[in-house]
């Protein structure tokens, strides 16, 4: 059975692709942009293993232990480009992958994190029919660098819209997406137009965008709170642990010096519009990561045993921050991050001192008597789950 490696640009490991006699005639469709290499398959580990035995496409990834089987190469390929998203942010710790659609309008970025159903890749294909650059309909690697911006990396991916498309398109949009049309199944269409920006450019992130896609929605655009996004971003990424990472640092400056906004709309066109009259003229931003200094021993999580009498507290370097009336435990570099809701306010200031999960259940039970048990029970117990796997809590007396 024919075997070859599949060689992206800019990853170390390759892609084992087994069974095609013709590999090129499937890639080119999908990798126009991103630059990559076809070989004979080498000793190298993979990070994902593509096999067609005659009928499936079997994709086995650093995301799953048992190969995925598809009957369209379509979805495989989709699948194929999130596992070497991650793969990037394990082979690039001083990266992280969001989940997000970025496009540059004027100096900087526009960044839409990932909403299900909220619309982003159509918005981005109505943007990039306008002259936009894409960066990415689903993924943005970022690279932070002291005494820089923030900068998105462009993935050279084509851009996959969900089908059917959207009843009302933009004038135009769909002759657009005729023109530069590529693979497509039931589900997805692939659209590889020429505003796709080349895999690895670089620009820095102007703003940050949540959308919000309704019906009869006049297009409108409002502040957002930084501390809500923050929240999003520390979920809306690829990388494998999301708690023990100097970029998440960056991440936190990121929300708090990048304009942050809510998009709310229902017709495309209308957001088009709106997006590129606010954004046009944006300069490139002036916010800059500062300088850090992070131990390495802060990436490292101690396993601390479970019982829910043993005593717990904060790690020495613990701190409450609030960001747009927003509440995040960290330590002081933070490299651990964990976005807290009212309660778990409450658990957090109760482990300033020694404190059993039993201890903190009767406490917050006498202080809310109306408040069910139960209740109190499961958020206490997923808020010191959460606060120990982030590596924010230690035995008391350690």
């Amino acid at each position: 059975m024919y075997k070859f490696d599949l060689k992206l640009r800019g990853l170390r490991a390759p892609v084992r692709v087994i069974g095609l006699q013709e590999p090129e005639l499937l890639f080119s469709e999908y990798f126009k942009n991103w630059p990559y290499d076809i070989s004979p398959h080498s000793e190298t580990e993979p990070f994902a293993t593509l096999k067609f035995d005659g009928e499936q496409y079997l994709l086995k990834s650093n995301a799953a232990e048992n190969p995925i089987p598809y009957k369209s190469p379509v979805n495989a390929i989709c699948d194929l480009v999130a596992a070497a998203a991650r793969q990037r942010a394990d082979e690039r710790p001083e990266e992280m992958c969001l989940h997000a659609a970025s496009v540059q309008i004027g100096a900087a970025l526009v960044v839409f994190p990932a909403v299900r159903r909220a619309g982003k890749s159509s918005l981005t294909m109505a943007l990039a029919a306008k002259g936009m650059a894409v960066f990415g309909d689903d993924v943005l690697p970022v690279t932070s660098h002291p005494g820089a911006p923030v900068m998105g990396n462009a993935t050279g991916s084509p851009i996959r819209l969900r089908l059917p498309l959207p009843p009302a398109l933009p004038d135009g949009m769909a002759d657009y997406i005729d023109t530069y049309r590529g693979p497509q199944n039931k589900q997805y269409l692939y659209v590889s137009p020429p505003e796709i920006a080349p895999h690895g450019r670089q620009a820095p992130i102007g703003a940050l965008i949540h959308l919000e896609r309704g019906d009869d929605i006049a297009a409108k655009l409002v502040t957002l709170s930084p501390g809500i996004m923050l929240s999003r971003l520390l979920k809306q990424n690829f990388a494998r642990s999301a708690n023990a990472d100097r970029i998440l640092a960056d991440l936190f400056t990121l929300a708090q010096n990048t304009p942050v906004f809510l998009l709310r709309y229902s017709d495309i066109g209308d957001a088009v519009d709106l997006l590129i009259g606010k954004f046009q003229d944006q300069p490139a931003p002036n916010k800059f990561v500062p300088e850090r200094c992070v131990p390495q021993s802060a990436r490292n999580v101690a396993e601390i045993p479970a019982g829910p009498d043993l005593a717990l507290r904060q790690i020495s370097t613990a701190q409450l921050r609030q960001l747009g009336g927003e509440h995040f435990a960290t330590n002081q570099s933070l490299t651990r991050v964990l976005h807290l809701n009212e309660g778990a306010v409450r658990i957090w200031k109760l482990l300033e001192q020694p404190t059993s999960e039993t201890d903190a259940i009767e406490i917050l039970h006498t202080a809310f008597p109306d408040a069910p048990l139960d209740e109190i029970q499961a958020d206490t117990q997923n808020t010191i789950r959460d606060l120990k796997s982030a590596g924010l809590l230690k035995l008391a007396g350690s």
